[in-house]
């Protein structure tokens, strides 16, 4: 995961987006494709920084921790949050709020999907201050 988070750093500074990237102690074991759980942190990351487009201050936090039996990412930002009528579909194939051009909606489609063959789980809490999507993955 270094790797990826490596170059969204790149592209955060490029827009001058302050990225926070915190990994708590212990040891992270789970079976899994690394590709696809980088995908993952990638496309979380990018919704993120479009979320941010006229924020002061942007930024954008991950966070990896875990408990006893279960690994949790956490990425979030302090945009301006999804608009509640349209949060029951920001999971769903196809599905964008984004401009023509801006944005193909399958982004979220594809964390859900990654996700749920890894046999965890990926949830969101948006409000006017930002969003925060967390995915839970069971450890070995």
């Amino acid at each position: 995961m270094q790797t990826t988070i490596n170059l969204i750093a790149g592209i955060c500074y490029s827009k001058n987006i302050k990225l926070n990237y915190i990994v708590e102690e212990g040891e992270y074991k789970f079976h899994g494709n690394r590709g696809r759980l980088d995908q993952v942190v990638m496309n979380l990351a990018s919704n993120s920084k479009d979320a941010l487009l006229n924020t002061l201050d942007p930024k954008i936090d991950v966070k990896l921790s875990r408990d006893e039996n279960h690994c949790h990412l956490v990425v979030s930002d302090n945009g301006s949050g999804i608009p509640k009528e349209i949060q029951d579909k920001v999971f769903n194939h196809f599905y964008t709020s984004k401009g023509v051009g801006e944005g193909t909606g399958i982004g979220l489609s594809m964390v859900h999907s990654i996700i749920e063959e890894h046999g965890g789980s990926v949830n969101f809490k948006s409000s006017s201050e930002g969003n925060v999507f967390t995915v839970t993955l069971p450890l070995v």
